[in-house]
């Protein structure tokens, strides 16, 4: 093996491609975005990377790529398209030194860029996600519920406030 050789064998085995940020970890951080308009990759081959035209119903609408020629406008959610949002104050008549707020908003993965993966999960599946606020904004839990699930708790909160309310 010649020096030559040994060498370009010591860098194949060395190197390692360091993995891309994922969209989240991108997204709050313009240092870490592949360009300077945003926080998604920029489309090179639409066989292995999403060109997503972002939700009919996205308060953001207006940023996405179609409007923006070609490339979403980065004032949209990096990682979301969101809809609907409404606040409720879960405090509501108690005596509570902070505010805390019950946030519920339809939501879907807005994938722009991304490479395509294998999943038996539905990317692009649209959720209602709800998250507890304190009142400067900060996020204490956040889950989401597919859409049939969210249905279900509403008919189900539905039928208590029914029944609790029935005078007697």
């Amino acid at each position: 093996m010649t020096a030559r050789t040994k060498a370009e064998s010591a860098t194949k085995t060395t190197s390692k491609a360091t993995p891309p940020l994922s969209l989240r970890e991108r997204e709050g951080n313009r240092a870490t975005w592949p360009t300077p308009d945003g926080p998604w990759y920029p489309i090179t081959d639409q066989k292995e990377q999403r060109y997503d035209h972002g939700q009919d119903w996205c308060e953001d609408s207006g940023c996405h790529p179609a409007a923006q020629d070609g490339y979403p406008h980065d004032d949209h959610g990096a990682s979301f398209c969101r809809a609907v949002t409404e606040w409720y104050d879960v405090l509501d008549g108690l005596d509570a030194t902070a505010p805390l707020y019950l946030t519920v908003e339809g939501a879907a993965p807005f994938m722009f860029g991304e490479r395509w993966k294998p999943s038996t999960v539905r990317e692009d599946e649209a959720r209602v996600q709800f998250s507890l606020m304190t009142g400067d904004c900060g996020e204490l839990a956040r889950f989401s519920l597919s859409l049939a699930d969210a249905l279900l708790l509403a008919r189900q909160i539905g039928w208590i406030v029914d029944t609790v309310s029935r005078k007697r």
